[in-house]
């Protein structure tokens, strides 16, 4: 389990999520995605990496709020 390190709202229905994830953001590249699920009961979620710092460990996910599971989030 990784850790939310904030939520913003950057537009109307479109958030920016940043995680701890040193895993991740070490492994990183252009193009991938992370697979999030919200809740226990949630379904997955593919969700395009943004961004990532290798260096804090740290990775950055913009998603559109338009559904059940990404309202969850």
């Amino acid at each position: 389990m990784n850790k939310v390190i904030s939520l913003n709202r950057l537009v109307p229905n479109v958030f920016h999520l940043a995680v701890e994830s040193p895993e991740i953001a070490a492994a990183a590249r252009p193009g991938q995605f992370v697979m999030v699920i919200p809740d226990k009961q949630g379904e997955r979620i593919p969700i395009n990496i943004a961004d990532w710092d290798r260096n804090k460990g740290t990775i950055d996910l913009v998603f559109m709020n338009i559904g059940v599971s990404t309202r969850k989030l």
